[in-house]
């Protein structure tokens, strides 16, 4: 029953089996506050809530290195970061991305790489041991320069990591 699970819910009217358009803005409302962390609790929902630091909303970086995440290579990758100020200096494609004074101290991880290996079908939808793969090309990581909207995620030990999210090309010579 929508009310009964959340105080700051009860009374808001219902329009037949589903909860009223008050209700939904109200439910969004709570769903986007800020997420903090890192000492986790269950709130009176009895969801886990992050409440000491404040994690700031996404925000645009721009990737400037990479190194390989396993040994062995796993198609997986950790990625040095600069943010990008909140306002383009120009209009368009090419420009107006410019450095903000944070640089990254923590690696950046792709969400798309989380699931790969070095066999088999990856993340972004390639089976790199498939018939139809070319001998001499491999997975690539995200490229230096790229553009990426960052997250921070805080992990219930406490432990702060941003992560993103954006397949992987594919290039090599053929053999």
């Amino acid at each position: 029953m929508l009310g009964g699970f959340n105080p700051r819910l009860k009374g808001l009217a219902r329009e037949g089996d589903r909860p009223s358009a008050a209700a939904w803005r109200e439910i969004c409302r709570l769903a986007s506050r800020e997420v903090r962390g890192p000492n986790v609790r269950s709130d009176e929902t009895g969801w886990d809530i992050l409440p000491a630091a404040t994690v700031a909303a996404s925000f645009l970086v721009k990737i400037t290195g990479h190194s390989e995440a396993d040994s062995p290579a796993q198609n997986r990758w950790k990625y040095s970061w600069t943010k990008q100020k909140d306002v383009k200096s120009a209009a368009g494609y090419g420009a107006g991305w410019d450095d903000d004074t944070l640089e990254g101290t923590n690696n950046a991880y792709n969400t798309m790489e989380d699931g790969n290996s070095n066999a088999g079908m990856q993340m972004n939808g390639v089976d790199i041991d498939g018939a139809g793969f070319p001998s001499g090309y491999s997975l690539q990581p995200i490229p230096d320069d790229a553009i990426v909207r960052l997250w921070p995620v805080y992990c219930k030990d406490g432990t702060l990591e941003y992560w993103f999210e954006a397949p992987n090309g594919i290039d090599g010579t053929c053999t």
